[in-house]
């Protein structure tokens, strides 16, 4: 089994992610749907109805992440350390002022695309730390590939291909060596729902 599994699913329906965390926690660990719990918790309020997601049962050391834009939900599943996932069309980042308010001075980006595929990353690697945008994206400079975090930590960054559509979609995970990174797209089964 691959340390992360990245699923893609072409639906921005509010439950898709759950159902696609669960199925992909149940493909994981062998265990039937009906068996698998996630939840979400705030690291800064410890709110249960917001926040990162997380499973509840079954026990066990697996990380989670959702990225969801208009027409798309993502979602990585991993067990060798956190994991940040985001998605955006390819090219939003097009907008006056995006260089100055995401990009580090030493980072630069040709196009809109270019700073797109930036802005994904490091979302991805916000999601991963669990900083989210706490953290200044100008403090941080993100390429495909290893970061050094300041607290010594190391983070791996991989540019998604969901192959549907035109988007931006990058995976981070904290772990010491570059990890095994699947891919696949969710089946539809009734409902829209993942299935196996």
């Amino acid at each position: 089994m691959p340390a992360v599994s990245v699923v893609v699913s072409v639906t921005d329906r509010p439950a898709a992610a759950d159902e696609l965390l669960r199925d992909e926690v149940a493909r994981r660990t062998g265990l039937p749907l009906t068996d698998v719990v996630i939840g979400r918790v705030c690291p800064r309020c410890g709110s249960r109805e917001h926040g990162r997601p997380l499973v509840l049962t079954p026990p066990g050391p697996m990380h989670l992440s959702v990225g969801r834009a208009r027409g798309i939900t993502v979602v990585a599943v991993g067990d060798t350390g956190p994991v940040g996932i985001d998605v955006e069309p390819a090219g939003a980042a097009s907008f006056a002022g995006f260089d100055e308010v995401v990009l580090h001075q030493a980072e630069r980006a040709a196009d809109a695309r270019g700073r797109t595929r930036t802005w994904v990353r490091k979302e991805a690697l916000l999601k991963a730390t669990g900083e989210g945008l706490r953290t200044d994206p100008r403090t941080i400079r993100v390429d495909a590939g290893c970061v050094a975090l300041t607290d010594g930590a190391t983070a791996w960054l991989r540019d998604i291909d969901v192959s549907i559509g035109d988007w931006a979609v990058a995976v981070a995970v904290l772990c010491p060596d570059a990890p095994l990174v699947s891919v696949r797209a969710a089946a539809a089964a009734a409902g829209g729902a993942a299935s196996r």
